[in-house]
């Protein structure tokens, strides 16, 4: 049986190295903030950075393994990314379920458009589509 927790980013010793670890697991196709990888410089100053950034930054746990994080910032947007291989085991529905208990209220995630693995997941656990945003660069 598994046993999850949360543990503030700020409070985790390993915690930014854990990080740099999981981004590193991310695909493009994935992600709408990464479209290569930061360096470690980069990485370890946007996580420094993390409580003007995140009303709440939590490291996911199971026993004593980090396996996840999961956030909500000022503005209300919210995110979870898991290792792959932690993945399928409740822990990420159980996070959501955590972090919304700790900040209540309305709560939006923005999800990549082709990643359809997570638009399921997110309408599973109650999300609606809201709205869809274009961006053009340059």
């Amino acid at each position: 049986m598994s046993t999850f927790r949360l543990s503030p980013v700020a409070e985790t010793p390993t915690a930014v190295e854990f990080l740099y670890e999981l981004l590193k697991e991310r695909k493009v196709i994935e992600s709408i903030s990464h479209k290569s990888m930061p360096t470690w410089e980069e990485h370890k100053a946007y996580i420094t950075n993390s409580p003007v950034r995140f009303a709440g930054h939590y490291v996911i746990l199971d026993g004593e393994a980090l396996i996840g994080q999961v956030y909500i910032s000022h503005q209300r947007e919210c995110g979870i990314w898991l290792m792959p291989d932690a993945r399928g085991k409740g822990a990420a529905s159980w996070a959501l379920e955590e972090l919304l208990k700790r900040h209540p209220g309305k709560c939006y995630t923005n999800v990549a458009i082709l990643n359809e693995p997570a638009l399921k997941w997110w309408r599973k656990m109650g999300f609606r589509d809201l709205q869809r945003t274009l961006v053009r660069d340059s």
